[in-house]
This record gives C-alpha cells, sequence and structure tokens, in this order.
C-alpha cells in the first residue's frame, strides 16, 4: 500500500509506505494559474445558485488556484496528477509519474482523458502501447484502482467524515494484461 501526502500550493508528493514514513517525495515546478474574475463568478454560482452571495457572506479568493487538485493512483504505483492549467476549451491537464517518482507525461493540450457528462465521469482507456480503446462512463471520480477495484473517497467538508466507496471491476484480467 501507498500512501500519498501532498502539498498542492507547492505542487509536492509525499509518498509514505503503510507506517506512514516518506519514501519518496516529488517535487515538481509549475507556472501557478491565476484565478480570474470568471471562476469566481463560477463558483459563486455554483455555491449560491442565481441568487448571487447571501447577505453577511463575505467571499475571499486567493489570487492563484493551488497547483493540483486531484490525485489518482493504480497498483503498479503510478500516479495520475490533475492540474488546474487549462486549454482554451477548458480541458484541464494531468500529469504522469512512474512508481518511481518520475514525471513521465503531460496530457497534451485537448486531450481529455476524463469529462462530466450526464452524472457520470467518462473516461477515455488505452492500452500499454498507447492505442485508444474505448470511453467507460462511472458514476465516480476514482483515488485508487488496484486489484480489481475502483475507490472512491469522500470528505463531508462540516463534519470532516470520510467516506470510502469501492467498486469492483468484472474485467479486471483483460484490463491489467492489455486489452
Amino acid at each position: 500500500m501507498t500512501i500519498i501526502k501532498s502539498t498542492p500550493l507547492h505542487y509536492r508528493l509525499h509518498i509514505a509506505d503503510e507506517a506512514g514514513k516518506t519514501i519518496r517525495e516529488i517535487i515538481k515546478d509549475y507556472d501557478p494559474v491565476k484565478i480570474t474574475d470568471e471562476d469566481k463568478e463560477k463558483d459563486i454560482k455554483g455555491r449560491f445558485g442565481d441568487r448571487g452571495i447571501s447577505l453577511g457572506v463575505k467571499l475571499k479568493f486567493p489570487e492563484y488556484y493551488p497547483a493540483f487538485w486531484h490525485l489518482s493512483t493504480d497498483d503498479e504505483g503510478r500516479i495520475c496528477v490533475q492540474t488546474f492549467e487549462r486549454t482554451e476549451k477548458g480541458s484541464y491537464h494531468y500529469d504522469f509519474f512512474d512508481s518511481e517518482g518520475k514525471h513521465i507525461a503531460k496530457v497534451p493540450p485537448g486531450a481529455r482523458p476524463q469529462t462530466w457528462k450526464n452524472g457520470s465521469y467518462e473516461f477515455d482507456l488505452f492500452n500499454r502501447e498507447g492505442y485508444y480503446l474505448y470511453r467507460v462512463k462511472i458514476p465516480v471520480l476514482p483515488e485508487i484502482i488496484q486489484n480489481s477495484f475502483l475507490f472512491e473517497v469522500n470528505e463531508d467538508q462540516e463534519t470532516g467524515e470520510v467516506r470510502v466507496r469501492r467498486f469492483k471491476i468484472k474485467n479486471w484480467d483483460q484490463i491489467k494484461e492489455g486489452i
């Protein structure tokens, strides 16, 4: 089992063993992404809807987004990091690291390995040689994919309660070996 502790303000990933001891650190340079007025308006609309900010509520936005906002791993120790860097069409960039922490790929602008559509995440799957296989739809954004299971982790912001959901991947043997 691998534990990843992160410092998204500085693009730092601390890879720890089961005892919590750091065994590797990934530090990546990045260009901070400014939070625009349009981003702020979308956030306010997402929180308060068309009614706008409630009376007495004051929002303070930082100048820049953190370096990244989502991590996921697979059972071979590879790490996928979704950053706030976007293309002109709004697609987010992804950085991929191998099990040793080496940066192996940045998904090129315009590519979208995942999208949110009609209540599900859609992922493009590729084989080990990089050839497109098919698109899958799942109702969760996976944190970990390991040993034929996909895990989703959610934290209640008010209570701090963490909920982990596990989903069985039925064709794991095909996916693991490459289709």
